[in-house]
Formats: structure tokens, C-alpha cells, sequence
């Protein structure tokens, strides 16, 4: 995992590298197919769980019923067959789906300034950013 940015993850580059190639392998083998390519394209889009989140098993489950008892037995991916739908998915989406945002930061809306003493009390609140303006404006003075 990398680091790009501030609150951001993202898979290094020869880890979904390794997901295409994986996934070419699978569609130029089609429509033949070994439960050990499955297997491997399968785990690969796994590990990227911590990035893509629930996406991931939603989108695999298909391809993880599919896998035959034998490893290197080929076996047949019918035309019409929902495994078909999640390797392309992957292969059209795996590189948007790369980056996840665990926090963000946005600038307040609203800032509220007071300050108390023994005799008295005061707040100031300025409302956020005007887009027309440029400038911050007062919405409100508090006194006591």
C-alpha cells in the first residue's frame, strides 16, 4: 500500500499491474479457464480489499463459487455466466477504483469566537466564506 496523499491509500502500481495481467490471461484463455487462474485473479482483487472496501467481495463472488475442486483441471466459463461480467469489471475499473479517502478535510461553515469574565460575556459568529464576495460576514454579536 502507498501513501499518496494525506488521508489517502492506494495500491502500488505492480500490484493492479499484476491484476491486468492476471485478467488478460483469463480473457485470452476464454472460454477455458483452470481453477488456479480464478483462484489467483480472485486473490489478487482481494488484497485490495482495505482500499476498495465491500466492493470487492460483492464483485468476486461469482468467480469464487466458479472454482473447480482440481487445480490445473480447465473448465468451461459459459457465455452467460456472471464470472465473465466480474472479470471485465475489474479490468475496466480496477485503476479508478484505486484510492481511497479516509478522511478529508473541509473548512468550517460557521466560526464562533467567545471569550467570558467575571463581569461579562461575549461571542462573535462569522459565517462562512461568501463565494460572491470573497469575504466572511457576521452573522451575529452576543453580549451579556
Amino acid at each position: 500500500m502507498e501513501f499518496p496523499g494525506i488521508g489517502t491509500l492506494k495500491a502500488m502500481d505492480h500490484r493492479i499491474k499484476g491484476i491486468l495481467e492476471s485478467i488478460e490471461e483469463l480473457i485470452m484463455s476464454l472460454p477455458l479457464c483452470t481453477a488456479r487462474k480464478l483462484s489467483s485473479f480472485v486473490g489478487k482483487v482481494i488484497s485490495l480489499m482495505p482500499i476498495i472496501g465491500n466492493l470487492v467481495q460483492l464483485r468476486t463472488r461469482f468467480s469464487s463459487i466458479a472454482q473447480q475442486t482440481h487445480w490445473d483441471k480447465t473448465f468451461r466459463i459459459p457465455a452467460d455466466c456472471p464470472v465473465l461480467d466480474e472479470i471485465f469489471f475489474w479490468r475496466n475499473n480496477v485503476i479508478d477504483l484505486n484510492i481511497k479517502q479516509v478522511f478529508s478535510y473541509q473548512l468550517p461553515q460557521v466560526l464562533v469566537y467567545s471569550d467570558a469574565s467575571s463581569t461579562g460575556c461575549g461571542a462573535i459568529r462569522y459565517d462562512s466564506l461568501h463565494s460572491d464576495t470573497g469575504t466572511n460576514s457576521i452573522s451575529s454579536i452576543a453580549h451579556g
